[in-house]
């Protein structure tokens, strides 16, 4: 018989093999229900006019459960926080978990601020992800908790990289607040130096034909774009490269930098938002100014010329990493659930 507190509801905007809020609902899913938990996914990603009708299905749906655990971010991604939250209290049954994701949460909050106080205040505890997201919700006097990302991927213990070329690679969507045009500007400066090079770039999303178009404008070769990668392949790819960029213009907590830590690469990403919280420059990763992919190119220099400092840094990578595995999040987790975190099954 399975305890009412470990029969859990999770809502939220899922896509298939996808990261972001996606790769945090997946890596909950799969470790709660290794744990014996009742849990199942109320997926609130559908076309819009279909989002208008999810409340008679979902009120239905989340009386059979304890908890409901809630995953939303900005804007458009608040709606599975309003209509969790609201269904959950109509039955009264429920204890609600919010877990707030997004790098935008300065400028929503400005600009909905009533409305989001009021959505959260009916909930029994908000979560976000990093000390940074915190910091901003309590410039409105909303208090949360900090809940980092949750990672599942093993954490690499051996090194065994090839420095006599970098072998680069990008993992997220192709957009234009990720920045994928400064990776392949700052690859063509790298190239002049080490023609043997390499750049993969992983994802899908917008600005797919205009990268292509800036690669064959600039006849540079050694580029791939391999479109989606299943989250369970993600360690296995990583695996081929030895440096990760990952330049967006703002971001919180990035589940692809984690992964890179896990995976033994040495990370270059952009100094905003919630990254510097997770990377400190020259400790575990470097650091750049957005829209510099001067700097992106020095720092692949920079590695290739110093293999015994990235190897320092990609240590300290995995060091970092450790604080995102199930072990440190469950008992967090299931402090927010009611359950005793030493009961199994």
């Amino acid at each position: 018989m399975i305890a009412s507190n470990k029969r859990i509801l999770i809502v939220g905007n899922y896509i298939v093999n996808n990261g972001g809020i996606s790769g945090v609902i997946y890596n909950h899913l799969t470790k709660l229900r290794s744990e014996g938990f009742e849990v199942d996914l109320f997926n609130t990603k559908r076309r819009t006019i279909s989002r208008l009708l999810l409340f008679i299905p979902l009120i239905y749906k989340i009386r059979k459960y304890k908890v409901v655990h809630i995953h939303g971010s900005s804007y458009f991604g608040f709606y599975p926080i309003v209509i969790g939250v609201l269904c959950a209290r109509i039955s009264f049954r429920n204890r609600i978990i919010v877990t707030y994701h997004g790098g935008g949460a300065d400028h929503f909050l400005f600009k909905r601020f009533g409305f989001v106080r009021f959505i959260l205040s009916k909930a029994h505890v908000t979560t976000v992800m990093s000390r940074f997201l915190r910091e901003i919700f309590l410039k409105y006097n909303i208090d949360t908790l900090v809940l980092p990302n949750l990672i599942d991927v093993e954490v690499k213990k051996n090194y065994d990289l090839d420095w006599t070329i970098p072998r680069i690679v990008s993992i997220r969507s192709l957009k234009s607040i990720y920045n994928i045009n400064d990776i392949i500007e700052s690859f063509r400066l790298v190239k002049q130096k080490y023609p043997k090079a390499q750049l993969s770039i992983y994802g899908t999303g917008s600005e797919h034909n205009s990268l292509t178009e800036l690669v064959a404008k600039y006849g540079i070769l050694d580029v791939e774009f391999l479109g989606v990668i299943p989250n369970e392949e993600i360690p296995n790819e990583l695996s081929k490269y030895n440096i990760m960029v990952s330049v967006p213009s703002f971001d919180n907590q990035p589940m692809s930098i984690l992964e890179a830590f896990a995976c033994g690469l040495i990370v270059i990403s952009t100094n905003v938002g919630g990254i510097p919280y997770m990377i400190e420059d020259g400790r575990n990763g470097l650091l750049v100014d957005v829209n510099n992919p001067n700097q992106i190119a020095d720092k692949i220099k920079w590695i290739m010329m110093n293999p015994e400092l990235a190897l320092q840094i990609i240590e300290e990578g995995r060091i970092e990493v450790a604080k995102y595995l199930w072990e440190c999040i469950r008992p967090i987790l299931f402090d927010l659930y009611g359950i005793n975190s030493k009961a199994k099954g």
